[in-house]
């Protein structure tokens, strides 16, 4: 029972490690994998609202957290790497069939304008849409 009960604990905690320092509010910026900032840094309610940020539960996570606004939200990018929070698409009901078969579209996106977001999404990397990543 060793061996599974190890994996499940690998596995909670790949699935909860997905932050890297780098730039934008608060000095963090998400990896390409990860939708928001580490919010750690803000436990409390007080000290998110302070910064501008939304209190309150995020997706489907049990436990509230900060959602800081993206100082860049609506801007041009080609690049998660061009924004504070993510690159991503709008993308027509053609386009968004062909992200969920996997296909790779060359798309430009805008800024998200807050650090987390949930949800199905097309995300721009490199100027391209190579499918929808569901982050809830």
């Amino acid at each position: 029972m060793r061996i599974p009960a190890c994996l499940l604990s690998v596995a909670l905690i790949c699935g909860c490690l997905c932050l890297t320092p780098g730039g934008g509010p608060g000095g963090l910026k998400t990896t390409s994998t990860s939708i928001g900032p580490d919010t750690s840094l803000l436990p409390d309610k007080a000290s998110c609202e302070s910064r501008g940020g939304r209190w309150g539960r995020i997706g489907l996570s049990p436990r509230p957290s900060c959602n800081l606004p993206a100082s860049d939200g609506g801007k041009a990018c080609s690049d998660s790497d061009e924004c504070d929070g993510s690159c991503l698409a709008d993308l027509d009901a053609n386009e968004m069939e062909a992200a969920r078969k996997g296909e790779t579209l060359k798309k430009d996106g805008k800024c998200t304008p807050w650090m987390i977001t949930v949800g199905c999404q097309a995300r721009v990397e490199d100027g391209k849409v190579r499918g929808l990543l569901c982050m809830d």
